[in-house]
């Protein structure tokens, strides 16, 4: 979900990047407001969600646990992949998305953080 985009490949990442294009907010909110359950990154996407009454698993890197939105929530259901790793870095609001890219591997997807976010997203016991 974003206002413009960005060259991933441009940036050093592989081909495998999704961003869908040209879909309004609008056309988001219904998406999530129809979706059983929204998955996705501490984002305008949760936000929508929780406003929507949509259940979620919120994927989490840099922010803190006590900068977390909806940590009540029990419709919603927080994953921490940056529990061991994460430093502090100030947030910077800029059009250039490249401009600290210092917790960026935090957010990797590897085979085992996509079974570990499955598993959150299932309630399955997770092993840390």
């Amino acid at each position: 979900m974003a206002e413009f985009g960005i060259d991933f490949k441009d940036a050093g990442f592989p081909d495998e990047v999704a961003m869908p294009e040209k879909v309004e907010l609008r056309q988001w909110a219904a998406i999530i407001k129809y979706a059983d359950h929204f998955l996705g990154c501490d984002s305008l996407g949760q936000h929508m969600a929780y406003s929507l009454d949509t259940p979620a698993s919120v994927v989490f890197g840099a922010t803190y646990p006590e900068n977390t939105s909806y940590a009540k929530s029990e419709k919603f259901n927080h994953i921490d992949l940056g529990q061991m790793t994460r430093e502090y870095d100030p947030i910077r609001i800029t059009m250039d998305e490249r401009i600290s890219r210092k917790q960026e591997q935090i957010m990797t997807m590897t085979p085992e953080i996509e079974d570990y976010v499955v598993a959150a997203c299932n309630g399955d016991p997770i092993e840390e």
